[in-house]
């Protein structure tokens, strides 16, 4: 029997192998049609670089300081920024009398938020906001007028260190949140800059709170009341800081009655106020790109340099996409996919800067209208790339869609269809999670919120386009012929 079972194995091996050395067009015996793939990255990419003049950055991220570097340029930021009111403000047993101390504290990620020296003093001098912000606002704002440069608030000297600190503050850095991945508490250490401000500033607020608490809950009326401040970096260089959230807290003391009928005092605080999404925050950007840049884009050389320095402009030869893709043009055509390319070569600097984490391409038509309208990259008509920091380039890996409705267009191929902005940018992503199974597992995905141009941290790389390829794949359905 285990004979036979062999021979009849034998004879299906035998007949597999003839069928399969003997069909050379896929799907014979199931079609009039032969299927080809066909993969092509023959095309050439071209681009220049355009300066950027002055970006409009919605965003908590407050820039603050000055760098110099000789392959880079000089860098320079000051702050203006609304603040969001909390809308309640535990005060009971408290009036303005009771007020300690007042202060502004700015936070950054420790390691993450600063770029140039750690350690190196500078200075921050923070004013009151006189008049309510513009909108829109942009980076070369002007704030002349819309403060007393007569009477600054405070002035506080800052580092990005902890040397200055004590060992209860050094341990008040360390912070945790839930990782909904990994279903772990995950920690990270912060930097603060504290700036004291006068016991008024308090004052005032604690005694607008007694009197109108509904005034913390409307943003029109609050702004009026308090428009915000302007901060500005006093004395000192060789450090900028991306501080990512800022509040101002006010300590007091308030009196209870115990159980026993005496009195006791107990010391609290409260954040009233912070810079938050909602409210207006700008960076004054003041930057200059080294001469040693300026010359090597003269040349051709293609660069990215943020923030407020330059973009890259480039040609997507779709024509000849197109063209390679109607070569024996039929009906049965299916793209499948278009993948974009750029290496990337890192700019040696002392600062360690490194090419921008994540860059937009938009149709250089649209690209003022995209931030303009804080519209998200929807993967038709724009794209985030992500920088691939091992394999040392941007990929925009799936740019199909740009295609097909070109190809779908009435009006046909367009020279602005051709051109593209390569733009730095900073995304804000949220982690969204969901129940798929019924013994309550969950998922999580991130969901792009926001992108704007970047202002996070100074950052520049070359683009090698001569080396970039856009790799289109379609298949080719080729009837048979009999």
């Amino acid at each position: 029997m285990k004979r036979i079972l062999c021979y009849v194995a034998s004879f299906i091996l035998l007949m597999a192998a003839y069928s399969c050395t003997n069909n050379t067009e896929v799907g014979n015996s199931l079609s009039e049609t032969t299927v080809k793939v066909v993969v092509d990255s023959s095309f050439t990419i071209t681009g220049e670089s355009q300066p950027i003049p002055r970006v409009k950055a919605r965003t908590v991220t407050q820039l603050l300081g000055a760098i110099e570097a000789d392959n880079y340029g000089s860098l320079s930021s000051e702050v203006v920024s609304e603040m969001m009111p909390s809308g309640e403000l535990n005060l009971e047993n408290v009036d303005e009398s009771m007020v300690d101390e007042v202060r502004l504290l700015m936070f950054v990620r420790a390691g993450e938020g600063f770029t140039g020296d750690s350690i190196v003093p500078m200075r921050m001098t923070v004013y009151n906001l006189i008049k309510e912000l513009p909108d829109p606002i942009y980076s070369d704002f002007d704030p002349a007028g819309y403060y007393d440069s007569s009477n600054p608030l405070a002035s506080a000297t800052y580092t990005a260190s902890d040397m200055d600190k004590s060992t209860e503050d050094r341990q008040s850095h360390f912070l945790s949140y839930f990782d909904q991945t990994t279903y772990n508490y995950m920690y990270y250490e912060i930097r603060e800059a504290r700036v004291k401000l006068p016991l008024s500033v308090g004052q005032t607020i604690v005694r607008k709170y007694k009197e109108s608490p509904e005034l913390f809950k409307d943003l029109d009326n609050f702004r009026k009341f308090f428009p915000g401040f302007y901060i500005k970096n006093s004395f000192g260089s060789g450090r900028v800081m991306s501080f990512n959230d800022t509040e101002l807290e006010i300590k007091f003391h308030r009196k209870y009655k115990t159980d026993f009928g005496t009195d006791t005092i107990v010391v609290d605080s409260v954040s009233c106020m912070a810079s938050t999404p909602e409210m207006l925050s700008n960076n004054i950007i003041n930057m200059q790109v080294s001469e040693k840049l300026k010359q090597r884009i003269a040349s051709g050389e293609a660069l990215l340099v943020a923030p407020q320095g330059y973009q890259v402009d480039v040609r997507l030869p779709l024509s000849e996409i197109i063209a390679k893709y109607n070569l024996g043009a039929n009906d049965m055509k299916v793209v499948n996919q278009v993948r974009f390319e750029i290496p990337v070569e890192e700019i040696e600097n002392i600062y360690g800067l490194t090419p921008p984490a994540n860059v937009l391409m938009v149709r250089s038509s649209e690209k003022d209208a995209f931030f303009n309208e804080h519209k998200l990259a929807d993967g038709c008509r724009s794209y985030v790339g992500t920088y691939d920091e091992d394999n040392k380039k941007y990929v925009f890996s799936e740019i199909r869609s740009y295609l097909i409705e070109v190809l779908d267009s009435e009006d046909g191929l367009t020279p602005e269809d051709e051109m593209v902005s390569i733009i730095p940018v900073d995304i804000t992503q949220e982690q969204v999670s969901s129940s798929y199974s019924y013994y309550y597992g969950t998922s999580s995905s991130n969901i792009l919120t926001k992108v704007a141009p970047a202002v996070s941290k100074p950052s520049m790389a070359r683009l090698l386009l001569d080396k970039a390829k856009i790799v289109l794949s379609f298949t080719d359905r080729i009837a048979r012929e009999d």
